[in-house]
């Protein structure tokens, strides 16, 4: 399930960075960093910012599991007519190692939910890289593409000159 949630998070970071530009920033005109891109995959992924919380949480239950155990105050009434009222008063007093052994699986805990913080931080920028590289591929290709149209039309408009000029068929213009 946190898989899916960072999936999720990363496919929504990354169409925010392609697309939810504001305008009059660097990516609203087509130029995004790494950084900036990491930056906002980090700052809107809802599967980061919960493994986040988790941890916290866990260090919160971790400090809960170290203190001792609450008085328990009993009350009763027998007798009702009689006005008698019985109280009593009881401390858990935990034997065996019961406390230290309940810090100790606190602290593991907070062990793994910080490794699970940061895997998922980890899995993030790996995502984020991924995507990066392939927005910077496709507006290289673009780019390549687009010089190659250029360069075409340029040879055609040259071949069309010289079938005006009589200098060679226009065959060779179809052909261009």
């Amino acid at each position: 399930m946190t898989s899916a949630l960072q999936t999720l998070g990363a496919v929504s970071a990354a169409a925010l960075i392609l697309f939810g530009a504001p305008p009059g920033s660097d990516a609203a005109a087509g130029t995004i960093t790494y950084e900036e891109a990491l930056r906002r995959a980090t700052q809107f992924n809802h599967g980061l910012n919960a493994a986040r919380l988790a941890a916290e949480s866990t260090k919160d239950a971790a400090q809960q599991a170290g203190a001792f155990p609450n008085p328990n105050v009993e009350g009763r009434f027998e007798n009702l007519g009689r006005d008698e009222l019985e109280m009593m008063l009881s401390q858990t007093i935990e034997l065996g190692g019961k406390r230290r052994a309940r810090e100790g699986a606190a602290r593991s805990a907070i062990r793994s939910s910080g490794f699970a913080r940061d895997a998922a931080e980890i899995d993030l920028e790996a995502e984020t890289m991924r995507r990066f590289a392939a927005m910077v591929a496709s507006d290289r290709r673009l780019v390549l593409v687009d010089a190659s149209m250029r360069l075409a039309a340029g040879a055609a408009e040259q071949i069309g000159a010289r079938v005006r000029a009589g200098a060679t068929r226009e065959s060779d213009l179809i052909q261009a």
